[in-house]
C-alpha cells in the first residue's frame, strides 16, 4: 500500500469513525422523526434556490481566468463537475478536479497554472468565509473573543499578500527545496504562483465580490431548508454555521469533512440552544444540499459530457502525471 492510498484510508477510517460519534451523541430516531415531519414544499424550494450558486460560481471563474477567454457554458460545467465530485467520490479533490476538467474546454502549458488559479478561487473562499464566520460570531461571543474570530482572515489576507509581495523569494525556496522535498512538482508550483499573482487586484475584487455574493446565496438556501424543519434560526447563526461547514470540509482531515463537518457543526448549534437531535436534524438536511443536489448535478452533467471518473479522480492528479 502507498503512502498517498494509506493516507486516504486512514483518512476514510477517521471520517467513519467521527460519524459514529455523530451519531452516538445525538438521536438518530429523533432525528428521523424530524425529518419526515419536513415541510417539502419549503425544503425542495431551498435546493432550488441554492442552484443560483451555479453561475455566480461560474462567472468568478471567468473572471479568475480571462486570459484563457472561457465561455460562461464551459464555466458552469467545470463548476458543476467538480462541484459534485467533490461531495461524492471519497478521495476526489474538487481543486484536482477542476483543473483536470478544464484540459477539456481550453488549452494550457502548465497544468501547474491552472492549478494557481483554482487556488486563488480557494483562497477567495477562505477570505470570504473566515470573514463572514467573525463576523457573525462577534454577535454570540464575549468582546474579549473578538481578536480570536478576526484571527483566520487576517492570517489569510496576510499570506495573499505575501505572496504577491515575495513572488521571488517563494520562488527561490521552490527552487531550493525541489530536489529534496518537491520531486517534481516544483515547476507547477511555480506556474501556479505565477498565474495567482497575474491577475490584477481590481480582477481580485470583483473575484471577493463575487464570492461574498456566491455565499450569500449559499447561506440564504440553508435559511431556507432549516426552517422547512421548523428550526428557528437567526440569519447570523446560519451564516457562522454555512461557514464553519464550508471552513472544515476544506480541511485535509477527512474525505469531504466527512464526519469533522457534522461534529464541528452539531456542537455549534448546540451552543445556539437547539437539542442534539434538533443540531442533528440541522446537519443532515444541510450536508444532504451536497448529495442530493451538487452530487446529482455533477454526476448528470459529467455523463453528459462524455467524461470518465477516471479521468479526473484524485488519483490522476495533474500534479504527478507528467
Amino acid at each position: 500500500m502507498t503512502s498517498e492510498r494509506a493516507k486516504n484510508v486512514a483518512q476514510l477510517v477517521l471520517g467513519i469513525s467521527l460519524i459514529a460519534v455523530f451519531l452516538s451523541i445525538t438521536n438518530p430516531i429523533e432525528i428521523y422523526a424530524n425529518v419526515i415531519r419536513t415541510d417539502l414544499a419549503t425544503y425542495v424550494f431551498g435546493l432550488a434556490f441554492f442552484l443560483l450558486v451555479y453561475p455566480i460560481a461560474a462567472l468568478r471563474w471567468i473572471e479568475i481566468c480571462p486570459d484563457h477567454m472561457i465561455r460562461v457554458s464551459s464555466s458552469l460545467k467545470t463548476i458543476a463537475i467538480s462541484y459534485g465530485l467533490n461531495k461524492v467520490l471519497p478521495f476526489n479533490s474538487g481543486d484536482i478536479a477542476r483543473s483536470k476538467i478544464m484540459q477539456n474546454y481550453t488549452e494550457v502549458e502548465s497544468h501547474g497554472e491552472l492549478l494557481g488559479l483554482v487556488g486563488l478561487e480557494r483562497v477567495s473562499d477562505i477570505v470570504v468565509l473566515s470573514a463572514t464566520a467573525s463576523i457573525s460570531l462577534i454577535t454570540f461571543l464575549p468582546a474579549s473573543n473578538v481578536f480570536f474570530t478576526a484571527l483566520p482572515i487576517v492570517l489569510v489576507i496576510s499570506g495573499m499578500y505575501s505572496l504577491r509581495k515575495f513572488e521571488d523569494l517563494f520562488i527561490n525556496l521552490i527552487d531550493t527545496l525541489s530536489p529534496t522535498l518537491l520531486f517534481n512538482v516544483g515547476e507547477h508550483l511555480k506556474d501556479g504562483l505565477g498565474s495567482f499573482n497575474r491577475v490584477s487586484l481590481d480582477k481580485l475584487l470583483v473575484v471577493i465580490l463575487l464570492t461574498s455574493v456566491r455565499w450569500l446565496l449559499n447561506i440564504v438556501s440553508f435559511y431556507i431548508i432549516i426552517s422547512s424543519a421548523g428550526m428557528s434560526l437567526s440569519i447570523a447563526q446560519v451564516a457562522a454555521l454555512t461557514s464553519l461547514m464550508s471552513l472544515v470540509a476544506s480541511l485535509p482531515i477527512t474525505p469531504a469533512g466527512l464526519g469533522a463537518v457534522e461534529i464541528s457543526a452539531t456542537g455549534l448549534l448546540i451552543s445556539f440552544g437547539l437539542s442534539t437531535a434538533e443540531s442533528g436534524t440541522v446537519v443532515l438536511l444541510t450536508r444532504s444540499v451536497g448529495v442530493l443536489l451538487m452530487g446529482i448535478v455533477g454526476l448528470v452533467v459529467l455523463s453528459l459530457e462524455g467524461l470518465e471518473l477516471n479521468q479526473i479522480s484524485h488519483s490522476s492528479s495533474p500534479l504527478f502525471s507528467e
